[in-house]
């Protein structure tokens, strides 16, 4: 199984991050950029032996964190900060139905893949053995991207490493969340020192281009099949509450205390400011920068001189102290309004007993505290007289308008796949009236790591593009456009200088856009977004009616269909590629045989002829607009010979 996209992406973009970071200390670069695009697969072991496999060199997240020059958010901070005690070993690795486990010490660690399943990314078929570092990712348990592979004298055997498994998992040693992979590591490496899992030799050079020859999973009709609209949807439904109401006490415990992390990583330290200054000095380097740009001071200020312009001018003016809640949309203004209403101070027991009943804090108007085992959000005493007389529904219809006009760029850059940034601010204020260049600006930098989408600005000759994180990061290109690896993007929101670089995979996608004019949103990709939309046509449907009765055993029968198909829309979205489909199905666990790729065909064109393309400006290639005097084709889609292995 591998991790669900969003932490796939976030993963990656902090591991790499991290790595491309500590490169020229360690003697790989001279100089650190980032993604971490340059450096080789074997660099990356390296790197990872290097970091994890000699204790001495772990001060280095530790100094990674204080520096933190990537300008990670506190969240994302804390997450590389545990990477500090990743278990690093040489493991056994076997499939164990669905679940890829390592095992080391006599536990088995239940492990997700990155984007895809261990073995596709190491190019050798399971069981095997190699070096690598299990991190936390979430609540769940990665690996760190590569696993060094070593020949074994005998050990790798699938029956007698099934059996290892059983008797960890019997004897309560099966490891599958992030919460026990900190609790039990320590205890596996001391087993591990006195009964080693795997008697290695010299290192195998690593091969992730090699064959995959693993075994093809067998094939069952699901749950789902012959399911169709609200039927299927109820069937889901219910069988997610089914697996909620079955959690552990122990996963429950995980959930609660994750959540209740993500709210501390909020909470401010030192005593309650009762007062704006207060409120202002309590904000670190960061967030005082970001409060200084939003309420139009001059940033080149720093230190205790700007907190005493953020304090002069927020403390004389209520728009100025409200701004950041209304530029995060309706229900922060509503969070701020609550605390007022309850005279300043909302304790945990005002809320109600679900940690999601504690109101995110938008400072200097709220912040957040914890204390004695409460959460308590606070508003100072002269922020209260200030809003004393805020007309809380005009705040509130603002903050809805702006919402809008950051969806819809949002949904249009995911819908093109790379677009102007001038060009698609004026359709965002056409469609969200009332609306002004500054605020929607505003309101992208202030909602930064919450974006349903990562954005990128690109400049170039001047003009400043938005492109789809995946047109530069997409799993799917790398074997198709060589010269990604010369791009190099930073985050629209993190207020950095670009230089000139080589856009080629940005000018491949400007240059088939050409002639074709940008296609504007619909109602359901704005309410839904593009992919879950175009997970709804009807070529899409077909396509999960026929997976719901063929998903490949030890893969969940309320998933598979739905998910395999979200990646396949994900693909497809630079170009129609019916190998990369085939490639993609094959990480799923699913190989057709003949007579499934013979009835697949057909359906799969058409649904290439159905879904928006970037290189089609959003438009699918059905009814993109076409010069005078071209004729559309019977597939607008050019199929070519290609090969696909099928199934015995």
């Amino acid at each position: 199984m591998i991790l669900p996209s969003n932490q796939g992406r976030r993963f990656c973009k902090l591991f790499y991050g991290l790595l491309d970071n500590l490169a020229p200390e360690l003697g790989f670069r001279s100089t650190p950029r980032y993604p971490c695009d340059e450096l080789s697969d074997d660099d990356i072991c390296d790197l990872v032996m290097h970091i994890w496999g000699e204790p001495g060199h772990r001060d280095l997240i530790d100094d990674f964190v204080a520096r933190n020059p990537l300008r990670f958010n506190r969240t994302d901070l804390r997450q590389i900060e545990a990477w500090k005690d990743g278990l690093f070993g040489c493991f056994a690795i076997v499939r164990d139905g669905r679940d890829t486990v390592f095992l080391y010490g006599g536990h088995a660690f239940v492990v997700r893949g990155i984007r895809e399943e261990v073995d596709d990314v190491v190019g050798s078929p399971l069981p095997m053995a190699g070096y690598s570092v299990l991190l936390p990712c979430d609540v769940l348990i990665t690996y760190g991207a590569c696993v060094l592979q070593e020949p074994v004298e005998s050990i790798l055997v699938q029956d007698s490493l099934l059996q290892q498994v059983q008797a960890a998992t019997q004897a309560g040693r099966r490891v599958s969340t992030a919460r026990a992979l900190r609790t039990t590591a320590e205890d596996a490496r001391l087993a591990e020192q006195e009964h080693p899992t795997v008697t290695v030799a010299a290192p195998l050079p690593l091969d992730p281009f090699a064959l995959d020859d693993r075994p093809i999973p067998n094939q069952h009709c699901g749950a789902l099949a012959d399911l169709t609209g609200q039927e299927r949807e109820k069937a889901i439904k219910d069988h997610d509450q089914r697996m909620r109401d079955g959690l552990s006490g122990e996963e429950r415990a995980l959930r609660y205390d994750t959540l209740r992390d993500d709210i501390d990583a909020e909470c401010v330290d030192g005593g309650f400011a009762w007062t704006l200054e207060q409120a202002v000095g309590a904000l670190d380097e960061d967030d005082l920068y970001a409060l200084a740009k939003r309420v139009g001071l001059d940033s080149r200020k720093a230190g205790q001189e700007l907190a005493q312009e953020c304090v002069r001018v927020v403390s004389t003016n209520s728009e100025a102290l409200l701004y950041p809640a209304i530029l995060m949309g309706p229900e922060a203004v509503r969070d701020v309004q609550r605390v007022d209403d309850y005279d300043g101070v909302l304790r945990m027991s005002d809320m109600g007993p679900a940690l999601l009943d504690v109101p995110h804090a938008y400072p200097p108007a709220t912040l957040l505290y914890h204390r004695d085992d409460e959460f308590v959000c606070l508003m100072p005493r002269d922020a209260q007289g200030l809003l004393r007389h805020v007309n809380w529904n005009d705040s509130v219809a603002r903050a809805q308008r702006i919402d809008l006009a950051v969806r819809y760029v949002e949904v249009a850059v995911e819908l093109r796949g790379v677009t102007l940034k001038d060009q698609i601010f004026e359709e965002a204020l056409e469609y969200a009236r009332g609306v002004t260049a500054k605020e929607l600006d505003d309101a992208m930098a202030q909602r930064g790591h919450m974006m349903t989408l990562a954005l990128f600005p690109i400049e170039q000759g001047g003009t400043t593009y938005l492109v789809d994180e995946e047109v530069v990061f997409g799993e799917y290109l790398e074997r198709a456009i060589q010269d990604m690896r010369d791009i190099r993007v930073h985050n629209l929101l993190a207020d950095r200088t670009q230089t000139e670089r080589d856009f080629q995979v940005i000018d491949d996608v400007l240059s088939a856009q050409q002639g074709k004019p940008p296609c504007i949103p619909n109602k359901a990709q704005l309410e839904l977004g593009v992919v879950e939309a175009t997970l709804r046509i009807s070529q899409v449907q077909a396509l999960v009616a026929f997976f719901d009765k063929n998903v490949p055993d030890g893969y969940d029968d309320y998933r598979f269909a739905d998910d395999a198909m979200a990646a396949i829309v994900r693909c497809c979205r630079m170009m129609g590629d019916l190998e990369g489909i085939f490639s993609t199905l094959r990480a799923y666990g699913f190989v057709p045989t003949q007579e499934q790729l013979d009835k697949m065909l057909d359906p799969l064109k058409d649904f290439l002829d159905a879904i928006p393309m970037w290189t089609h400006n959003g438009w699918t290639p059905q009814n993109v607009p076409l010069p005078k005097g071209s004729e559309q084709k019977e597939h607008a889609v050019e199929m070519r010979e290609i090969s696909i292995t099928v199934r015995k």
